[in-house]
């Protein structure tokens, strides 16, 4: 039962997520705080992926189209004084293993992160993959996350037929 709620979750979550963009697993070597292992950044928010769970992070279109604007002139006009409004969504996969997730098919570009002043955390050569699999996260069950035509896909591969009857 609880393996059929996962999967549930995650078809709702991954449903047109990516939808126009590229889908790229980018490693955290200690260029973000956080103890998620990749990110999947998105024009809106972005997925983080942790050992054991996968947590969403979605900001409002809105707010974020206004503080770009269509023209440089334009940008921040109509921004409210409120917060930027955002929501975050965490799903632990339940009973699962400890499990690490471990990027595929590393791209054929790199990205290079100079974030801040403490250049302990400034990050060259972080190779981007696409995509991204948790071994074992329940017995003989792996989890693959991958895009296919703008869309983010998830296969479960499951090892034993049996597994679905737990």
């Amino acid at each position: 039962m609880k393996f059929r709620q996962t999967l549930w979750t995650l078809l709702m979550l991954s449903a047109g997520i990516v939808h126009g963009q590229e889908a790229i697993f980018v490693p955290n070597q200690g260029q973000w705080d956080g103890e998620f292992q990749f990110k999947l950044p998105l024009k809106y928010g972005a997925l983080f992926f942790e050992q054991g769970s996968v947590q969403m992070v979605l900001r409002d279109a809105g707010q974020i189209e206004d503080l770009r604007g269509h023209h440089m002139h334009e940008a921040g006009l109509g921004l409210p004084v409120d917060p930027l409004r955002t929501h975050a969504v965490r799903m632990t996969f339940i009973d699962a293993e400890p499990s690490e997730s471990r990027g595929n098919h590393e791209m054929g570009y790199y990205h290079n992160y100079f974030l801040g002043d403490n250049q302990s955390r400034w990050k060259g050569g972080v190779r981007p993959h696409d995509e991204l699999v948790y071994e074992d996260l329940y017995p003989s069950t792996t989890l693959k996350f991958y895009a296919t035509d703008s869309h983010l896909k998830y296969d479960w591969q499951l090892r034993d037929p049996e597994v679905l009857s737990q």
